[in-house]
């Protein structure tokens, strides 16, 4: 008996460790999870972007609400924001403006996760898309320059504007960023 009341604290906590790193939250609604956006904790705010990035079926629901998200304060919360809106793809669209946005973002992660998220909206939000990821293939850092290109590519014939960026792209210093502006007019030319 004394030992079962010293482990049921241990097998308490357990379950509280459990339910707050995001364990048991198959059966909270999308807009239960959305609520987490507003938590004056950003550790939270954070945990809710990576719960509705991996809810099957949030995609529509949650769109409006991972935009918010991507004007967060915190820069953990604008990196899970645009992971999600990337995982969610083409049914993210509304959110292409606010991605487009994203591309400016101080935060280097940030920056690149805006710029794939916005090649896997496919090529309904080309207009959109296009011009921010053209302008992205000038960003001072390569992994968002590289990004931009394979973006570019998966967008493909939608992205004829991108054709004469990626050409200059071609001499990029880095190989990387090189090759993923050759894959892309490859894609782009494709039709």
């Amino acid at each position: 008996m004394s030992t079962l009341l010293r482990i049921a604290p241990m097998v308490a906590s357990g379950l509280v460790v459990l339910l707050l790193s995001g364990c048991g939250d198959g059966q909270k609604s999308v807009s239960e999870i959305a609520e987490g956006l507003q938590d004056p904790s950003a550790k939270n705010r954070h945990r809710a972007t990576k719960q509705l990035g991996n809810r099957e079926g949030a995609a529509q629901e949650s769109v409006a609400d991972l935009t918010r998200a991507l004007q967060d304060g915190d820069v953990k919360v604008r990196r899970g924001a645009v992971r999600s809106l990337g995982k969610i793809g083409p049914k993210a669209q509304e959110a292409a403006p606010w991605m487009s946005k994203a591309l400016q973002d101080k935060d280097l992660k940030v920056r690149t996760g805006a710029a794939k998220a916005l090649g896997k909206l496919g090529p309904e939000s080309a207009s959109t898309s296009v011009p921010a990821l053209i302008a992205a293939l000038r960003d001072r850092d390569p992994k968002v320059r590289h990004a931009a290109a394979v973006s570019l590519g998966g967008i493909g014939p939608a992205a004829r504007a991108a054709i004469p960026a990626l050409q200059r792209a071609l001499n990029d210093s880095v190989k990387r960023v090189h090759d993923a502006a050759d894959m892309a007019l490859k894609r782009i030319q494709e039709s």
